[in-house]
């Protein structure tokens, strides 16, 4: 359910008339911050995903902490 809000989401801000707050509305989410909440996990994921498949390229320093981690 909630990838299809966020899919709808994704569709509606694309309109230049929608504000975030109309489309936070149009999807039922209580709260302007309960979206944004989640819009950055969903980045998150997104990131972390595409640095597993080497598919983001990293500042050096960023390429070092992670590196790290995975040690």
């Amino acid at each position: 359910m909630t990838d299809i809000r966020m899919g709808l989401a994704a569709t509606e801000l694309k309109k230049p008339a929608m504000t975030t707050e109309a489309v936070v509305d149009l999807i039922g989410y209580r709260s302007e911050a309960a979206f944004r909440r989640r819009q950055d996990q969903d980045d998150a994921r997104q990131w972390r995903r595409l640095a597993r498949e080497g598919l983001l390229i990293a500042h050096p320093a960023v390429r070092r902490g992670l590196q790290a981690r995975a040690a």
